[in-house]
């Protein structure tokens, strides 16, 4: 399964890494709005944050279900 790993890190989900940490880098719960800084605009800190846990955990049950269907398929294989 270290392919899953690779394909993680060097494809789409480090793409979204990237562009997810242009909006975060910097900021923390205690701010209100963070100003803009470099290609970043000025971001309600609130909002940021909580799109960003919604959109990790959206990324996770997607890696864990696609995990899930390898699994399956790996498992019938032997089977079969």
């Amino acid at each position: 399964m270290v392919w899953f790993h690779d394909m993680h890190l060097s494809g789409v989900e480090q793409s979204h890494r990237e562009e997810l940490g242009v909006f975060l880098r910097g900021i923390t719960p205690a701010q209100g709005i963070a100003a803009k800084e470099g290609n970043r605009p000025s971001i309600d800190t609130h909002k940021a944050l909580a799109a960003a846990d919604k959109a990790i955990e959206t990324m996770k049950t997607w890696w864990n279900q696609l995990l899930d269907k390898a699994i399956a398929d790996s498992e019938t294989r032997i089977v079969a």
